[in-house]
């Protein structure tokens, strides 16, 4: 046994990022949340987070207990390459955009936030893929005032295993001119087990979605519930992204927690941004995964990241009741190396 735990403790390499925990230390408005998604402008270096739903108000015992707390479908962080951070968050009984959505993943292009936004219905599944896109300001600060909303884009559908949703990850650096973007087919009869599966399109005809194209296994096809998986086991929200250093220099790592609500924090190895992926490598093991408080949706966040780390979310729950305090219902980040990955092929 000491052996077997001493094996398991070698092989968590990655480690609390402590830097980027800290944002989430806030007192009042933003108080905690889930589904956190980053980006960076390229051109100034200022940083985009956004959440789904989030918990509002105010709190008591130095930021340790809750006040008056309301809660709202998604909220926004803005954080100026030099400067503070700034957090968006609605009123009580409304929300920044005119819907109850949850924000997915998006793409940074011509200084407007392109974000797919999934509405659900019973169970917490998808009923609809919305398209927003959100320009930014001249200050830099998001304009939700005039964000254009395409409604029902046909990013979604159900099929013989259960249903196909798209958005929930971005590879946002263009390779050979394509954006590759992410989802995942729900196969109801298998525990609702989530596989990966992946689209693309040409970077100018992002919003486009008539020219997009779903992989099959062997080309890109047009229609959508052809996809083929290409790893088995995700969660709903993950993320792809180059390796820009170490042992694994120029492939891709696929991020997530395992199965979705887990304590395991994993990756996989791909030789393009369609793999074929290794098996999967644990790094992590989160602590908070234990009474009653959940850990899901892992996903790594390569605009925070350097050419030596990848800096990786997960998040954290007391799924199906209120939180006991705001610790239960913030992100965590931890820190992965690249010189630290290895792929089980």
């Amino acid at each position: 046994m000491n052996c077997i735990l001493i094996f398991l403790m070698a092989a968590l390499t990655a480690q609390p990022a402590e830097d980027w925990n800290a944002l989430t230390n806030q007192t009042s408005g933003w108080l905690g949340a889930d589904g956190v998604y980053s980006v960076k402008n390229p051109a100034n270096g200022n940083l985009y987070f956004w959440f789904s739903d989030t918990l509002c108000g105010t709190t008591q015992d130095n930021g340790q207990r809750f006040k008056d707390i309301y809660m709202v479908n998604h909220s926004f962080w803005y954080k100026p390459a030099n400067g503070n951070l700034e957090t968006f968050v609605p009123e009580k009984g409304s929300n920044l955009f005119p819907d109850r959505y949850w924000i997915q993943d998006g793409v940074f292009l011509n200084r407007t936030l392109h974000l797919f936004a999934m509405r659900c219905g019973k169970n917490w599944k998808p009923e609809r893929i919305d398209l927003i896109s959100l320009p930014i300001r001249d200050d830099g600060r998001p304009d939700f005032a005039h964000a254009v909303i395409k409604r029902d884009v046909p990013l979604q559908s159900p099929n013989e295993k259960g249903q196909i949703v798209f958005g929930g990850a971005v590879l946002d650096k263009p390779v050979d001119g394509y954006y590759y973007i992410y989802g995942y087919q729900d196969n109801a009869r298998e525990r609702s087990r989530k596989d990966m599966v992946a689209a693309r399109v040409p970077v100018e005809k992002f919003c486009d979605v008539s020219a997009w194209r779903f992989w099959d296994g062997q080309d890109w096809v047009e229609d959508l519930k052809r996809c083929a998986p290409l790893a088995k086991g995700i969660s709903c929200e993950f993320s792809v992204s180059p390796i820009p250093s170490g042992p694994e220099k120029g492939r891709y790592i696929q991020v997530n927690t395992r199965r979705g609500i887990s304590p395991l924090v994993e990756y996989r190895i791909g030789d393009s941004p369609i793999g074929p992926f290794s098996e999967p490598t644990v790094i992590y093991r989160a602590p908070e995964h234990k009474d009653g408080v959940s850990v899901y949706n892992g996903k790594g966040h390569p605009d925070l990241s350097t050419d030596e780390y990848l800096i990786i979310s997960y998040n954290v729950n007391r799924l199906g009741r209120l939180p006991r305090n705001p610790m239960e219902y913030r992100p965590r980040f931890i820190r992965l190396r690249y010189e630290d990955l290895e792929s089980k092929q």
